[in-house]
């Protein structure tokens, strides 16, 4: 017999919670909400999709950030705040199982027994959300999908601080138009998933760490760069690429073991564990690696600069 569904929404001071309850019928709940700036000269955007589909964008015009979320899993809840404080706004957007505390989640049959999806996954969860773009507006950005797809794609956004965490996902980000601000750290952490990262360059980072578990990258690092780059790689078992501006001065570092693979078109070996682009000295910036690979692949190619 199959079981009732509950629907509950709670709109309050910047806050919304909705959570459904055991239920088979698969009819979907649907959530949107927009947030608009008060006195806040700075944003920090917390998104956690523990399972789905992620789609973020950004926009011009608008509201800070416009939310489109619908679901049709069993046993989840969905946690919304806006707030601000000193001139700084905090948006978290997230949810969670009903069983989801104190849960470790080792394999992909975990989160289908926590969301109750079955062996289909014929049950989704969509999430949109647009943010909107300035010149003067500074973002902090965390961004974490644990099982699912997701498509992001920041636009002239001003950002100061990137995490993307995507777990077993397939992932996407793009920066189509070069960052106003400098930023400071982009962070990007893939599990098992396969991440692609479009154009990285016009993120116009100082600092930058890429961490592969078992899953694969690609990283195009083309972009507008103000300044030089560090970057670290870590690579487990996995695979990664790296599309480099061949336009760059290029130092590379690589502490590999004896069962990984390593391919760095382009450069000059310097030393045991050093290399460099053949002009070095003579480029825009440079872009100083750090690698550390374990049993995986790392695959480094120069590429024209066009955009």
């Amino acid at each position: 017999m199959k079981a009732q569904f509950a629907i509950a929404l709670l709109l309050t001071a910047g806050v919304t919670y909705g959570q459904r309850g055991n239920d088979d019928t698969g009819e979907a709940m649907a959530l949107q909400r927009e947030f608009y700036l008060k006195m806040a000269k700075s944003v920090k955007v917390e998104i956690e999709c523990p399972l789905g589909e992620l789609d973020i964008r950004s926009q011009q015009q608008g509201p800070l950030a416009v939310l489109d979320l619908k679901n049709s899993l069993q046993n989840f809840e969905y946690r919304v705040t806006y707030t601000e404080s000193n001139q700084k706004g905090e948006l978290k957007v997230g949810g969670s199982g009903e069983g989801s505390v104190g849960m470790e989640f080792k394999s992909i049959s975990d989160y289908k027994k926590l969301f109750g999806i079955g062996e289909s996954m014929e049950r989704e969860n969509r999430w949109r959300v647009m943010l909107k773009e300035a010149d003067d507006l500074p973002y902090d950005l965390d961004f974490e999908i644990g099982l699912g797809d997701a498509d992001v794609e920041l636009g002239r956004m001003a950002i100061e601080q990137l995490k993307f965490n995507c777990g077993l996902s397939d992932a996407t980000l793009e920066l189509k138009a070069p960052n106003p601000v400098r930023m400071r750290r982009l962070e990007v952490d893939n599990g098992m998933g396969a991440f692609e990262g479009v154009m990285l360059g016009n993120a116009n980072f100082e600092d930058m760490k890429v961490s592969v578990g078992m899953g694969a990258a690609t990283l195009d690092l083309r972009g507008k760069y103000t300044g030089d780059a560090d970057i670290k790689v870590d690579v487990g078992m996995g695979s990664i690429t790296l599309k480099v501006p061949a336009d760059m001065d290029i130092r590379v570092n690589v502490n590999a073991s004896p069962f990984s693979s390593i391919s760095l078109e382009g450069l000059n070996q310097e030393g045991k564990t050093t290399y460099r682009s053949k002009n070095y000295g003579s480029g825009r910036h440079t872009l100083d690696f750090n690698i550390n690979v374990g049993m995986g692949s790392v695959e480094m190619e120069l590429v024209d600069d066009t955009r």
